[in-house]
């Protein structure tokens, strides 16, 4: 039996999502000021800097994001040793939020590879454009690379020349579909109607801004809350995060589409049609990746640290439980397992973990995406009961006519787990700590019936044998 507590995801830690999220109108490009040897630096401050992961004297150039967790004054980011020479070392004044390869002169990148350049006294990262990309400058070849943007997207105008990659967004009152030019000198074709310049990206809804009137139906987001609201009646400066505004005005419909894999609630999924990936720069250590309620016919993930892979597997999610003759297998639809749990993932301070999920042809989503250490409990005794507890409403009236409306379900199991006599004290502690806690539960690496993202109900340790106790659970699992 492993538990895994899930490290909280925020908006420094998402380095990069393909699901659309709008955001408040200003400059597109994301840059980050050129860490400097003379500035006193305050906690919370970020810089970019560019250095050498130590590795037995070797080792290529990385680009790094870091942040202030320490005032300090000449204390070099990256650097966790003494050289002898030069700045200081800076492992305890600065958390690296992520890292990617520097951008290097000589080497040929690929389509959607991504790097950092300085420029000045500020850097960035790109994502090449073509492939082939050999010595062209990501600060002065925008048709080979597109720079790092916040998401704010420009309505379209058919007076304006787009670039190949250049996004737009064509709103309908706070509804936004959001496009991506195909080619360079884009200039006056409709996204909407034009296919061999502008790809559908997706949907999204405009931030709230105070000073604007909204009617009842416009639907907004909050970057505060990473939740889209619905205006219920007339309003002008109701903040739909105010308590106090809801629900005369708004009301919450729940985490975005970007963000709903992140929350606590399994049954509200990001969505996007293909593919969902995602870039995630682990503010922790992590050795387990928990991805659930998922529709999707593949999943890639990669890990990099020190600008080097170190984690690259593609997982099949093809499932064939219920083929159990040839009729089957030939005319049965293919189904796909929904939940996947890695238990392998290496332990590399501030590295960058990429997510791709694929559902070629239909809409790929997922419910819950989880990083966190794994703690093992014990061993999961035979005989786990797996259910589940239905929210559906089932009316039968007079005359036998029966209703059904369905709505969300929560896993449950009941589990027996040995225990050694040396890890009882510390199990009960453990349990008594994450009281009231969401986890994930890994009852067994091979029955995903017994994974649930939930709380336990009830325990009870039996000091069973001189070298073995029992340990009941009852989990319950969120909606």
């Amino acid at each position: 039996m492993k538990v895994i507590q899930p490290i909280a995801i925020d908006d420094s830690d998402l380095v990069s999502s393909s699901i659309v999220e709008q955001l408040p109108a200003g400059s597109s490009a994301v840059t980050y000021n050129l860490w400097d040897a003379g500035t006193a630096y305050s906690v919370g401050n970020t810089v970019c800097w560019v250095y050498t992961p130590f590795s037995f004297g070797t080792g290529s150039p990385v680009f790094a994001v870091f942040d202030a967790i320490a005032p300090s004054t000449n204390y070099e980011p990256g650097k966790t040793f003494w050289t002898g020479s030069g700045t200081l070392p800076g492992s305890a004044f600065w958390r690296q939020r992520f890292s990617v390869p520097a951008w290097a002169a000589g080497k040929t990148y690929s389509a959607g590879t991504t790097v950092g350049r300085i420029a000045a006294t500020t850097g960035a990262t790109f994502q090449s454009l073509q492939s082939a990309n050999l010595n062209h400058d990501p600060n002065s070849s925008p048709t080979w690379w597109r720079q790092a943007t916040d998401d704010s997207y420009a309505s379209w105008s058919g007076a304006t020349t787009y670039a190949l990659g250049e996004r737009v967004a064509v709103f309908a009152g706070t509804v936004g579909q959001v496009f991506e030019s195909l080619q360079a000198g884009n200039l006056n074709h409709a996204p909407e109607s034009s296919p061999t310049w502008w790809s559908y990206v997706g949907s999204t809804y405009k931030t709230w801004a105070s000073g604007t009137a909204y009617g009842a139906g416009d639907i907004v987001i909050s970057l505060a809350t990473h939740h889209a609201y619905e205006c219920q009646s007339a309003a002008t400066g109701k903040d739909p995060t105010d308590t106090a505004n809801r629900p005369t005005y708004w009301v919450d419909l729940g985490a975005t589409n970007r963000w709903a894999m992140f929350d606590q609630v399994t049954s509200s999924k990001s969505e996007a049609y293909g593919s969902i990936s995602f870039s995630v720069a682990l503010p922790s250590l992590c050795d387990t990746l928990a991805l659930m309620d998922m529709t999707a016919a593949s999943v890639h993930v990669q890990i990099a640290s020190g600008g080097a892979t170190v984690y690259d597997q593609t997982f099949d999610l093809s499932n064939n439980g219920l083929i159990t003759d040839w009729r089957r297998w030939f005319f049965d639809p293919i189904t796909y397992k929904a939940d996947l749990i890695l238990n392998d993932l290496p332990l590399a301070v501030g590295a960058i973990a990429t997510v791709t999920i694929s559902y070629p042809g239909a809409v790929a989503s997922i419910g819950t995406a989880a990083f966190g250490l794994a703690n093992e409990l014990g061993l999961t005794a035979f005989g786990a009961t797996p259910s589940i507890l239905d929210f559906s409403i089932k009316k039968t009236d007079d005359f036998g006519v029966t209703t059904l409306v369905p709505r969300p379900f929560a896993k449950r199991c009941s589990f027996q787990v040995t225990v050694a006599a040396g890890q009882v004290d510390a199990v009960q502690k453990f349990l008594a700590g994450i009281r009231a806690t969401p986890a994930i539960w890994q009852g067994d690496g091979d029955y995903a019936a017994l994974w649930i993202y939930g709380f336990y109900k009830d325990f009870s340790l039996t000091i069973a044998y001189p070298t073995i106790s029992n340990l009941s659970l009852e989990i319950e699992g969120l909606t």
